[in-house]
């Protein structure tokens, strides 16, 4: 294992101490209880986060720190809110297990696999509150399966706060081909995203050169409200996903598919609060790795006022726009996709895929990003989302064999005795293992087989 690990050095934050934090007590909101390890004597299979002296980073259970944006300060565990302030999330990834463990030899036990991360923070910060921002970090193939930690952001007495997140800021940064890659915002899901090395597939090996960190940023606003005046509603809506194998007949919250097989996907939204909802956007969280490929052009959105035209085939990026919903409006969103025959990509049997939906919408009027040129400069507002899922199940029968017998000897006395048996029109049987013998060494000596 490396001694040391340049840390944030590839995106310029790198000050002195920026990943110490400050002396005295702190509360370290991590979990679970784990095992740990140190640099000289890291882990013998694949686990997260759990090396206690790692020299960038210090303990990497504490591994989710937040800072105020331009003011040269360390990462810390909590900061206090201000208003039009950018805050900056920093999550820390790291599989602590030697690198001598990625090898076949100790059958891959170093590897992680499908390994994901999800972030969650507070849409709204009260006077005096204290908001959590957690990092979860999974993987299948790790022990434990899931760690997790916290910061916090916090509001000053008298003060209330928005936060939402920057529109593209999730970056994922490390030495590999992914570096510098933006994440989607599955990130905030329940799920998470996949990490990767050089691609987004969610395999990373043993051994901090294979490390690396996610960051994000959030703004701050601070609520005006009138003492005298009430509380608004919170914003409430509906969402709903369903798969439908006929057309959109019927629609159901499970099938059960053939690789081949084209199926329907909706979304059903409908706002059930009593406020407006603005900037409403629906995404589908669907990893196009598990086998699942967006039919391209077959996106239908129909609203309460009509049905949308020119829909463009976001659903799996940067989402389909909505637009705004009074209280009781609805919307609808059918796309297709098509379960992958590509041979390997699903083994024989069965295999489960959990397909998911989120429906997000903004507190403010959208005027275009300062890089879209479709407006004046300002972000989208606060954030929330929702999400719900379906559950595929891909059954692949008629299974081929990947590799034919390999064939020795015996196996080539038996073909040419077969042979014999056909060309002669009845069963060939020996009754000697001398005749055996005599077949086999004319075999080997390249004579072939003469039949008496």
């Amino acid at each position: 294992m490396k001694k040391t690990k340049r840390i944030l050095g590839i995106f310029g934050v790198v000050l002195g101490g920026v990943l110490s934090l400050a002396s005295g007590a702190r509360v370290l909101a991590w979990g679970p209880e784990r095992d740990t390890y140190t640099m000289a004597s890291p882990a013998k299979s694949a686990t997260f986060n759990s090396i206690t002296d790692n020299a960038a980073v210090g303990d990497e259970r504490d591994f989710v720190r937040i800072v105020k944006v331009g003011t040269g300060a360390a990462y810390s565990n909590e900061v206090t809110l201000e208003d039009g302030a950018e805050y900056e999330v920093y999550i820390y990834y790291h599989n602590d297990a030697s690198s001598t463990y990625n090898t076949k030899e100790y059958d891959y036990k170093g590897l992680a696999r499908e390994t994901r991360l999800a972030s969650a923070f507070p849409i709204n910060v009260k006077s005096g509150e204290r908001g959590t921002v957690s990092g979860t970090i999974s993987s299948s193939t790790t022990t434990p399966e899931r760690v997790w930690d916290e910061a916090y952001v916090k509001a000053e007495e008298g003060k209330e706060f928005n936060l939402a997140y920057k529109e593209g800021s999730a970056k994922i940064y490390n030495d590999w081909g992914v570096n510098g890659s933006t994440l989607s915002t599955a990130l905030f899901s329940e799920k998470g995203t996949f990490l990767g090395l050089d691609n987004l597939d969610g395999l990373i090996l043993g051994c901090d050169e294979f490390s690396g960190q996610v960051v994000y940023k959030l703004v701050a606003t601070e609520v005006e409200t009138a003492e005298e005046e009430p509380e608004p509603e919170t914003p409430k809506f509906y969402i709903e996903k369903r798969v439908s194998l006929d057309g959109g007949e019927s629609w159901r919250e499970a099938a059960e598919v053939k690789p081949g097989d084209v199926v329907e996907f909706r979304i059903k939204f409908e706002n059930v609060g009593t406020t407006t909802l603005k900037n409403v956007y629906a995404y589908d969280t669907l990893d196009m790795a598990t086998g699942m490929e967006y039919v391209p052009g077959s996106t239908r959105v129909k609203i309460t006022s009509g049905e949308l035209s020119g829909v463009e085939d976001g659903i799996f990026t940067s989402g389909v726009a909505l637009g705004k919903f009074e209280p009781g409006e609805t919307a609808e969103v059918r796309y297709k996709v098509k379960i992958s025959d590509e041979e390997g990509k699903f083994v024989c049997g069965e295999t489960v895929l959990y397909n998911g939906a989120a429906v997000s919408f903004g507190t403010e009027d959208w005027k275009g990003s300062e890089d879209s040129g479709d407006g004046d400069g300002e972000s989208k507002g606060g954030m929330a989302t929702q999400y719900d899922k379906v559950k595929i199940t891909v059954k692949r029968d008629n299974c081929t064999p990947e590799e034919l017998p390999v064939t020795g000897p015996a196996e080539i006395i038996l073909a040419v005795i077969v042979v014999l048996g056909v060309g002669a029109g009845g069963a060939y049987y020996i009754t000697s293992r001398r005749a055996v013998k005599k077949i086999e060494k004319q075999i080997t000596q390249g004579k072939g087989v003469k039949q008496e």
